[in-house]
This record gives structure tokens, C-alpha cells and sequence, in this order.
């Protein structure tokens, strides 16, 4: 299959919404955490990374910033237009892999999978074949980064940002999103492939603030190991 699947068109959608290259410090937190949970055994420089949905390549300098080697830092995207982009910034290991074909590693080759807000682009019947494969190439002693928006208050965020800041195409919803998570449905897909999930905040919002309960997160972050 291509970058095009029922009205989700990734190379379009490349085109629309071209990455910057800002991270959520949550992010470099959640990173950091993961290396002092492990660096006994390893530094940065010798973890293996695979930034799966890797887009125009966001991540990629902030982790060589952070000391990672650019050898072993994968990507896989699905549309080839990021992936020249990902080259175009010196991320040689970006390739591209069409829809719903299995990642072309090894089994336990990673010691961290970035899967940042892809899980909500993939259809519900599909999303456990691609689980499945995090799972497969995640090593025993590795975590997988999952993030996602966090509905339906996602949606009423966007509607209170539209009016209180004029921002009025955050009315219309992502058309690439197509499968809605909420912290619970979230852990319930995930706690098939991994021993370990742990949910935390990720975008606090507008509401969280206030109202310190799940429900009211603007978006998510699973931190998950141990794979079954």
C-alpha cells in the first residue's frame, strides 16, 4: 500500500502540515529518564532508537543534541516526501515503508521507540499489527514512547482556543485522525503487547489545571516496556 489510504493521504497531508522542529520538554524529560534508568548499562551514545512515524525528521537533532549517535537512530515514515526532508537535515537512517508492512529490523533492536502521535492516524482493525511489531523489535529492557491527543476534550480545547484566540481552524478536527484514545482506552490497547504502561500527563491544556483529573488532559504520553 502507498501513503494513501480511504480519505487519509499522506503525502497531501506532508504537503499541508510541514513539521517544525520544537519539542515538548515532557519529551526530554521522559528521554532523560529512560537514560538514568539505564545507564549503568549504557550511555545515549549507545542506545538504539527508532523514531517510528518519524514526519520531516522533529526529533532527530534534538536527540543528537542530547548525545545520541546518529548511527544508531532509525526512522520509518510512510510518506516519502518526509523522508526527503529527513535526509534534506542530515537524518541518513529515515527510509521510507508504505502502510501495514513490517518494520525491517530485527527482533529487540531498540532501546527506545518514539511512536509520537501516529496511533490516532491508524484505523482501529489495524492498530494491533503495528503494536505488535513495536513490541517485537522493543528490547526486553526498552520503552516505547506512545503520545496521543486525548478525547473528547481535545476536541472541546480546540473550541475554546478558537474562541479565545481566533483560531478558528482548530474547529475542524485533524482529517487524518481516525481512531480516538482517552487515557483508559489508551491502556487498554496497550496492556495487550506490554507488561508495563504507564500513563502520564503530556499537554496539560486549558482545563487540567484546574480540574487535576485524567479525563481533562489535552494530550498523553504511555511509557511501555516489557514487551509480551
Amino acid at each position: 500500500m502507498s501513503g494513501k489510504v480511504g480519505k487519509q493521504d499522506f503525502e497531501a497531508y506532508a504537503d499541508h502540515k510541514p513539521f517544525n522542529y520544537v519539542t515538548n520538554p515532557v519529551w526530554e524529560d521522559i528521554i532523560q529518564g529512560i537514560l538514568n534508568q539505564t545507564q549503568t548499562k549504557k550511555d545515549a551514545r549507545e542506545c538504539s532508537v527508532l523514531d517510528y512515524g518519524c514526519g520531516d525528521g522533529k526529533l532527530f537533532p534534538n536527540l543528537i543534541r542530547m548525545g545520541f549517535s546518529s548511527e544508531f537512530i532509525q526512522g520509518i515514515e510512510v510518506s516519502e516526501t518526509r523522508i526527503q526532508r529527513c535526509k534534506s537535515i542530515g537524518f541518513a537512517n529515515a527510509q521510507y515503508l508504505p502502510l501495514n508492512q513490517k518494520l525491517p529490523f530485527e527482533d529487540k533492536s531498540f532501546d527506545i521507540i518514539n511512536y509520537m502521535e501516529v496511533i490516532e492516524h491508524v484505523p482501529s482493525s489495524e492498530i494491533d499489527f503495528y503494536l505488535g511489531e513495536i513490541a517485537r523489535v522493543l528490547k526486553f529492557d526498552g520503552t516505547a514512547i506512545i503520545t496521543t491527543p486525548n478525547y473528547p476534550i481535545k476536541r472541546v480545547i480546540d473550541v475554546y482556543y478558537a474562541i479565545k484566540k481566533k483560531q478558528w481552524s482548530r474547529l475542524k478536527d485533524d482529517p487524518t485522525h481516525v481512531t480516538f484514545y482517552n487515557h483508559q482506552s489508551l491502556r487498554v490497547r496497550l496492556e495487550k503487547y506490554f507488561k508495563n504502561v504507564e500513563i502520564r500527563p503530556y499537554k496539560i491544556g486549558p482545563f487540567y489545571s484546574v480540574i487535576k483529573f485524567p479525563f481533562f488532559l489535552h494530550k498523553i504520553v504511555a511509557l511501555c516496556s516489557q514487551p509480551k
